[in-house]
Formats: structure tokens, C-alpha cells, sequence
């Protein structure tokens, strides 16, 4: 029972962190390109 409780938390985990992942992949490109807009 807690082994299987753990092994879906560690899934939840990765999936998580793969889609703060995705989302800061998408952001940053466009912040870089705002900062590099605003200095020229």
C-alpha cells in the first residue's frame, strides 16, 4: 500500500517538474526577447 502511494507520488513529482519545465521553456525565450528589444 505506502509502496504504491510512493511510486504515485514520484510520478506526480516528475510530471510536475516537467511541466514547470515545458513552461519555463516557453517564457524564457520570450523574456529573453523582450530584454534584448528593451537594450537595443
Amino acid at each position: 500500500m505506502t509502496l504504491c502511494v510512493r511510486i504515485i507520488k514520484d510520478y506526480l513529482l516528475r510530471l510536475n517538474s516537467v511541466s514547470a519545465l515545458v513552461l519555463e521553456q516557453k517564457i524564457y525565450p520570450d523574456f529573453t526577447l523582450l530584454f534584448t528589444l528593451s537594450l537595443i
